[in-house]
C-alpha cells in the first residue's frame, strides 16, 4: 500500500496506521463515518492534487478502492 495514503487515512480516521489494512472500509471501521468520508476525499484531493467528482467519491469506501482509484489516474 502507498505509504502516503496510509498516513492520510490514519490522520483522517484518527487511528493508528498499524491498525489499517487494505481491507479497512467504511463497513468495518467504526471511525469511518460519512463526515470522515468527506474529510478523506478532500484530503486526497489536496495531497494528490486531483479532483474527485461526487459519484466517484461515493465509491471510495475502502483503502483498497482508494488505492485502485489512485493507480488508475
Amino acid at each position: 500500500m502507498n505509504d502516503t495514503l496510509m498516513n492520510l487515512m490514519a490522520e483522517c480516521l484518527e487511528i493508528s496506521k498499524e491498525k489499517l489494512t487494505q481491507n479497512t472500509s467504511i463497513h468495518n471501521c467504526d471511525q469511518w463515518d460519512s463526515l470522515r468520508q468527506m474529510r478523506i476525499v478532500l484530503k486526497l484531493e489536496e495531497v494528490f492534487s486531483i479532483e474527485i467528482d461526487e459519484e466517484e467519491a461515493m465509491d471510495l469506501t475502502s483503502i483498497q478502492e482508494i488505492q485502485d482509484y489512485l493507480d488508475d489516474i
